[in-house]
C-alpha cells in the first residue's frame, strides 16, 4: 500500500515537472519572438528615412575619411574666399579646394542614386547641359575679355598720366624761374607720393589724399601763371591741356582702384559655374575614376577662368597689378633735368 502511494506521488511530480518545462519553453519562444519583432521594427525605423545605395553600384564610395575630407574642403573654400586676396597662392588654394568639393559631390551622387536612373536621364540632361554650358561659356568668356580690357585700359591710363606729368615738368622750363620751380616741385612731389604711397593704398582699394592735394596744388600753380612773352603764351595753352589730362587720367585711375567688379557679376558667375558643374553629375560612366577625373578637369577649367576675372578685374591689387614704372621713369627724368640745370650739362648715366 505504501509502495503504490509512493509511485503515484512520483508520477504526479513527473507530470508537474513536464508541464512546467513545457510552459517555460513556450514562454522562452514567445520572448524570443517578441525580441525578433522588436529588432525588426527598430531596424525598419532606423532605415526608413535614410537614402538607399544603388544596388548595381559600389557598396561604399564614400568612407568616413572621405566625408571628413569633403567637409574640410568646403570649409577651406569658404575660408580662403573670405580671407585671401587675388594672389596666386590664394587662387591655387581656391581651385584645389573647389575641385575637392566637386569630386565629393560626384561621389555622393554615384553612391545614393541608382545607376539606371542616371542612364535614363542622359538624353534630357545632355540637352540641358548643352544649353546651359553654352550660355555660361559665352558669358564667362565675355567677362574675361572685359576684365583683360580693363587691365589694359588701366595700364594705358597710368602711362598717359605719367606722360602728362613729364610734359608739365618740361614745359615749365619756358617760364620764369619762380613759377618754373614751383610747378616742378609739385611735379616731383606728386611723382614721389604716387610711387611711394599711393600705389600701396590702391592695393587696399583706397585713394591717397595727400597725392590728390598735391595734384590740386599743381593745377593751381599752373592756372595762377599769366604768360607775358610770346614764347610763354605759346607754351601756356599746352600746359593747361596737359594739366587737365593729368586730372582726367588720375580720376580714371583712382576709380579703377576703388571700384572693382560688380558683386552681381560674381553672383552670376559663381551660381552659373555651380549649376553647370552639377549638371555633369547626372551622367553615368562605368568607371567612376574616369568620371571623377572629368569632373575635376571641368572644375579646374571653370576655376581658372574665374581666377582670370579676379586677377584682371582688379588691376591695382593682388599679385598681377599695373606697376608704377611710368612714374619711376618720370622721377629719373626730373633728376636728370635738375642735374643738367645745376651743372650745365647732361648728368652721367
Amino acid at each position: 500500500m505504501a509502495l503504490s502511494t509512493t509511485s503515484s506521488t512520483e508520477k504526479a511530480g513527473a507530470i508537474v515537472v513536464e508541464v512546467s518545462a513545457v510552459k517555460a519553453e513556450n514562454i522562452m519562444q514567445r520572448r524570443l519572438t517578441d525580441i525578433r519583432f522588436s529588432f525588426r521594427l527598430k531596424h525598419s525605423f532606423n532605415h526608413a528615412g535614410s537614402p538607399k545605395r544603388h544596388p548595381d553600384g559600389p557598396k561604399s564610395l564614400i568612407g568616413p575619411r572621405l566625408v571628413r575630407a569633403g567637409r574640410q574642403a568646403i570649409m577651406t573654400v569658404g575660408l580662403v574666399i573670405c580671407m585671401t586676396n587675388d594672389s596666386y597662392i590664394g587662387g591655387f588654394m581656391i581651385i584645389t579646394a573647389s575641385t575637392a568639393v566637386a569630386v565629393f559631390g560626384q561621389l555622393l551622387v554615384r553612391q545614393y542614386v541608382e545607376n539606371h536612373k542616371l542612364k535614363e536621364c542622359h538624353d534630357v540632361s545632355g540637352q540641358f547641359l548643352a544649353v546651359i554650358g553654352t550660355m555660361y561659356a559665352v558669358l564667362l568668356g565675355l567677362i574675361v575679355v572685359d576684365a583683360m580690357s580693363k587691365f589694359q585700359d588701366a595700364t594705358r591710363t597710368v602711362e598717359q598720366e605719367a606722360n602728362s606729368l613729364a610734359d608739365i615738368f618740361l614745359l615749365s622750363e619756358r617760364m620764369p624761374p619762380q613759377h618754373r620751380d614751383r610747378i616742378q616741385n609739385f611735379c616731383i612731389q606728386y611723382a614721389n607720393q604716387v610711387v611711394d604711397e599711393e600705389w600701396k593704398t590702391m592695393d587696399e582699394g583706397k585713394v591717397y589724399l595727400p597725392a590728390r592735394r598735391t595734384a590740386i596744388g599743381l593745377m593751381k600753380a599752373a592756372m595762377d601763371y599769366e604768360p607775358v612773352k610770346e614764347s610763354e603764351k605759346a607754351v601756356y595753352p599746352i600746359m593747361v591741356q596737359e594739366v587737365c589730362q593729368l586730372w582726367d587720367n588720375r580720376r580714371a585711375r583712382t576709380n579703377m582702384a576703388t571700384n572693382g567688379m560688380p558683386w552681381i557679376e560674381w553672383v552670376v558667375l559663381i551660381v552659373g559655374g555651380v549649376i553647370t558643374l552639377v549638371f555633369t553629375y547626372f551622367f553615368y560612366v562605368e568607371s567612376i575614376t574616369l568620371q571623377v577625373m572629368m569632373t575635376a578637369m571641368v572644375t579646374v577649367i571653370i576655376g581658372l577662368n574665374l581666377f582670370l576675372v579676379l586677377l584682371f578685374g582688379y588691376p591695382f591689387s593682388g599679385d598681377l597689378i599695373v606697376k608704377p614704372e611710368a612714374f619711376k621713369l618720370d622721377q629719373l627724368i626730373f633728376e636728370d633735368k635738375i642735374s643738367m640745370r645745376s651743372t650745365g650739362h647732361f648728368a652721367d648715366q
